[in-house]
């Protein structure tokens, strides 16, 4: 696959990198939710729910151009409601999701394809050319570990473009970039071709 010129469009602010990253690394560690001594093993199950709460953790966190959301709608669900209900195998208020699922499957903004990744990642349905041939399950040992979902969480963020209307402008090479490494974590006989620069896996303190 062609290389993307990063020159090109805008970037995340690096607290918005440095944000998300944290996210990851409080999944991948069980501790997203430790003082409700709630669990996270539905999140590493083949499912949807990964790309719902880091859904659920960006549109209620950051508007579409990446500000600081200070006003989410209170009666949006929680991440902790969530996983409740998703234990439980409740119906979940749809209304009560600042985004609709059609919204996750088609939306251009930063969001929506942040999102959109790791529900395909949660589902194991990535069809990118480095995990095409890999038979073993490419996702559980990296949503299960802090440091692997911390720093696949900081790649996307880092190398995600976008237009003046926040609308992202190289999600393939995103998707190709991020598959890459987790082939990287799966198989220590893979290369990473061109290797990562210092800016793309930056964890942005």
């Amino acid at each position: 696959m062609k290389s993307f010129d990063a020159r090109k469009g805008k970037r995340l602010s690096y607290e918005v990198v440095a944000d998300m990253r944290f996210f990851g690394f409080y999944i991948g560690n069980d501790t997203l939710l430790i003082q409700d001594n709630i669990d996270l093993d539905i999140i590493y199950e083949k499912s949807e729910h990964l790309g719902m709460i880091y859904a659920l953790e960006l549109f209620k966190g950051y508007t579409k151009d990446g500000v600081d959301n200070e006003k989410p709608r209170k009666n949006y669900i929680s991440v902790k409601e969530y996983i409740i209900s998703a234990y439980q195998k409740k119906e979940i208020l749809l209304n009560r999701f600042p985004f609709t699922k059609k919204q996750l499957q088609t939306d251009k903004n930063w969001r929506s394809v942040i999102a959109r990744f790791f529900m395909d990642f949660g589902l194991r349905n990535l069809d990118t050319f480095p995990l095409q041939d890999l038979k073993e399950d490419y996702a559980d040992d990296i949503i299960d570990y802090g440091g692997h979902l911390e720093r696949l969480t900081a790649i996307i963020c880092n190398i995600i473009r976008f237009d003046k209307n926040y609308n992202v402008i190289n999600e393939e090479w995103v998707r190709y970039r991020a598959s890459q490494y987790i082939r990287a974590i799966n198989d220590e006989n893979y290369k990473v071709i061109p290797a990562f620069k210092d800016w793309e896996t930056s964890l942005w303190w």
